[in-house]
């Protein structure tokens, strides 16, 4: 797994993207959509996990553009992604 740290500006949107990877480390895509939440800093949950809003953009590709709202704190916030591959889910 790779993490990536960026810094967004509030009311700005920011593409967060996953690779989904079979056993052998190729991409491979997902039995369906992939979840995405969003956390902020305080662990208040911005986007409940789900597909609304995730598209694959290419094979085991996916994307999720979030906005940053107006007012929004500052510090670390996480995307955190589930999907099932082969009948397999990952986190």
């Amino acid at each position: 797994m790779t993490t990536t740290s960026r810094q967004v500006i509030v009311g700005k949107t920011i593409a967060l993207e996953i690779d989904v990877r079979d056993a052998t480390g190729q991409r491979s895509d997902a039995d369906s959509l992939p979840e995405v939440a969003i956390i902020d800093e305080t662990d208040y949950v911005r986007k409940t996990i789900s597909t609304s809003g995730v598209m694959r953009i290419d094979t085991g590709r996916y994307r999720f553009n979030y906005t940053v709202p107006a007012g929004a704190n500052t510090g670390v916030w996480t995307d955190h992604w589930r999907a099932v591959l082969n009948g397999f889910t990952t986190e």
